[in-house]
């Protein structure tokens, strides 16, 4: 390890706590009361580091999560957040009286788990609505049937209802309008079945920036926080600012001489002499594959073509013409080096996906650091 604790020969991420405030900021400025506010931490928080980020976001005055799976809930617990805890995705019965205790609320988008609340834990759940997305949620035909069920079982407490947005960062809004509609019909339905509740959240990132916020309800965001873009054409402010930095170091110079092949395939050939510097980067730590012969990081705040096939574990980069250029120089694949800037959602970009996967592929095992 280096004197400022960034390893020498492995790729790390920085996380910016400046930027995480801002995009904070950012959505809070959206909503009529900025304490409405569920914070997605879920895939460890978009592979900025679920604790670091939860920690900050709740110094800051967040005071609800939400994650994937129960196994990241209870990683929040063991790592000291205090808030509540949505557990979105499917929760086995076995968790439930964990979930009791230590103040963890489940979803519910299944009528069959509504029987499996038994006497050992009274539970604080989240009912989601299959409005248009297909993919979880309590269905139209199924309110009838939920809602006896969850009148006959006093181990339950049904504290909010939310549904997800298929396409509300399209700039076709007839899909949203179509989901809100069913959305609040199904609400109604439930209201007149005797269920209450005193959350409701249906947007998502998109949607908060995109459709904003009706008064009542709160916003449930993750990506905005992160400052990516749910797609390529990006939604957000421009102000928006990317969290995560993927860096790594110089580990290896070499001068070769012009028609020198590199990497695997040998499919790029030095056209001139060249200075190549060989980086602990590569697909397993994050840096796709799907950039080999069109990928750039930054040197010594300079845009360095990544030559030859990217590998497993090490990229190599065309340095020639950067003065003073050592090994143990920081290099740059996601984040800003002087002037310059590559973004995920640049690289998102590049390989035909969106920011989220570049940058919730980047490895649990990579050291983070808040900045």
């Amino acid at each position: 390890m280096t004197q400022s604790g960034r390893p020498i020969g492995s790729a790390w991420i920085d996380i910016s706590a400046s930027a995480l405030r801002r995009n904070l900021e950012a959505i809070r400025e959206k909503l009529s009361d900025p304490s409405h506010l569920v914070a997605v931490v879920k895939d460890n928080a978009y592979g900025c580091g679920a604790t670091p980020v939860a920690k900050e976001l709740e110094s800051c005055g967040v005071k609800f999560f939400a994650v994937a799976f129960m196994s990241e809930a209870d990683e929040l617990r063991k790592s000291g957040i205090v808030s509540p805890i949505l557990v979105m995705g499917k929760t086995d019965p076995a968790d439930f009286k964990f979930a009791s205790v230590n103040n963890i609320r489940l979803t519910i988008f299944d009528i069959d788990d509504i029987t499996k609340i038994s006497a050992d834990a009274k539970l604080k759940v989240h009912l989601k609505l299959d409005t248009g997305m297909g993919r979880l949620g309590i269905l139209p035909d199924e309110i009838d049937k939920a809602a006896i069920l969850i009148n006959l079982n006093d181990q339950i407490e049904v504290e909010g209802v939310f549904t997800h947005f298929a396409c509300a960062d399209s700039s076709d809004h007839s899909s949203y309008k179509i989901q809100r509609s069913r959305f609040e019909n199904m609400k109604s339905k439930f209201y007149a079945a005797g269920i209450s509740w005193s959350m409701t959240h249906a947007a998502a990132s998109s949607a908060t920036f995109a459709h904003g916020v009706p008064q009542d309800e709160w916003s449930r965001c993750g990506i905005a926080l992160y400052g990516c873009s749910p797609n390529i054409a990006g939604i957000f402010d421009d102000g928006a600012q990317e969290v995560l930095s993927l860096r790594s170091r110089i580990v290896k110079l070499k001068t070769v001489a012009e028609g020198t092949a590199i990497s695997y395939g040998w499919n790029w050939r030095a056209a001139r002499e060249s200075v190549i510097a060989t980086v602990p980067l590569g697909y397993g730590s994050g840096f796709p594959r799907a950039l080999t012969g069109i990928g750039e990081v930054l040197v010594s705040g300079t845009r360095c073509k990544v030559v030859g096939n990217v590998t497993m574990d090490y990229i190599m980069v065309d340095v020639t013409g950067i003065a003073g250029v050592a090994a143990g120089d920081v290099v740059t694949a996601i984040g800003s080096d002087g002037l310059q800037k590559i973004s995920a959602d640049e690289i998102a970009s590049l390989t035909s996906t969106i920011g989220y996967e570049i940058i919730t592929r980047l490895p649990a095992g990579l050291s983070r650091f808040v900045n």
